[in-house]
């Protein structure tokens, strides 16, 4: 049966902050606007004006930026909580860690979720974009756009996942190397929203699904290089055990 370690999350207090921050900004512009009417200001004066007009026009930026990354903050929460109820599921002998910090030298990441059984390593990344998701595998971008009910089109890029995965790759395979072990690594990419309609252009391994439930199907039928020993095991979950 497998086992699951969760590490902390630390979007989590980012999200709280960021909850924190737009109440702030939201009751600024209320204190600004009392200050100005009942405080010693005197409202023709053209300093006075000038002083309201930015602070709320800062007040505003402000909430519409915190506002932002804090949706993005929170979808990505919600992809990952999702992925690991599903990962939950996963039979056999797995050992499944969420959000394990990885770093070697100046590059750093953090994995969603990692696998480990005697089949091997997977690496699992999950995003909760929705919409039209379009890209090449060697895109330094990826193109999603967003229709809405009311006609209204949004279009944006974001970083390519599979480049990020590579570097998660090379980060984890420099931390094994440095303690004497050298294995093949596998990425999954999952798409958690079921708005995702993914229309790349991908590699043979690169492997990439629209839902959850797929990487379950993916894991019983995976096929590893090679199998690990039971020492191989046992060392390579000590060191995911020790990162910080």
């Amino acid at each position: 049966m497998s086992r699951v370690y969760k590490n902390k999350n630390k979007n989590k207090v980012k999200v709280a902050l960021l909850f924190i921050a737009q109440v702030i900004l939201g009751v600024l512009p209320v204190i600004l606007l009392l200050i100005f009417i009942y405080g010693e200001f005197n409202i023709k004066h053209k300093y006075s004006a000038i002083f309201f007009i930015i602070g709320m026009l800062a007040c505003s930026w402000g909430t519409f930026v915190i506002s932002r990354r804090y949706n993005i903050l929170l979808s990505g929460l919600s992809g990952e909580k999702q992925l690991l109820k599903t990962a939950k599921k996963i039979k056999g002998n797995w050992l499944i860690f969420s959000n394990v910090p990885v770093h070697y030298k100046k590059n750093r990441s953090e994995l969603d979720l990692f696998l480990l059984s005697e089949k091997g390593i997977i690496i699992v990344e999950v995003k909760n974009h929705s919409g039209i998701i379009s890209g090449h595998y060697s895109d330094p971008s990826w193109h999603q756009k967003k229709i809405y009910r009311d006609g209204k089109v949004t279009d944006n890029l974001f970083y390519n996942p599979l480049r990020q995965m590579k570097l998660q790759r090379e980060i984890l395979k420099s931390i094994l190397r440095k303690n004497g072990i050298d294995i093949w690594i596998d990425s999954v990419l999952i798409f958690s929203s079921d708005n995702a309609n993914l229309k790349l252009t991908l590699r043979n391994n690169d492997y990439v699904y629209n839902n959850v439930n797929q990487l379950l199907s993916f894991v019983k039928a995976y096929q590893p290089k090679r199998l690990l020993s039971a020492d191989e095991i046992k060392t390579i979950s000590n060191i995911i055990k020790n990162l910080d």
